[in-house]
């Protein structure tokens, strides 16, 4: 695996930001919101891996 430097981590860690926000999946901006997000993606998981 090739090692990444500083510049293309920052890239990187940009690129997937951009998407998880543009995507619904962080919300940066309200902790609250992003909190209750986070909960019902964890039940989701949980309720999968009881099938």
């Amino acid at each position: 695996m090739q090692k990444l430097g500083v510049h293309e981590k920052l890239e990187l860690h940009e690129q997937i930001f951009n998407y998880m926000k543009n995507n619904g999946y962080y919300n940066a901006y309200d902790p609250d919101q992003q909190i209750q997000m986070d909960i019902q993606n964890a039940d989701k998981a949980l309720s999968l891996s009881k099938m």
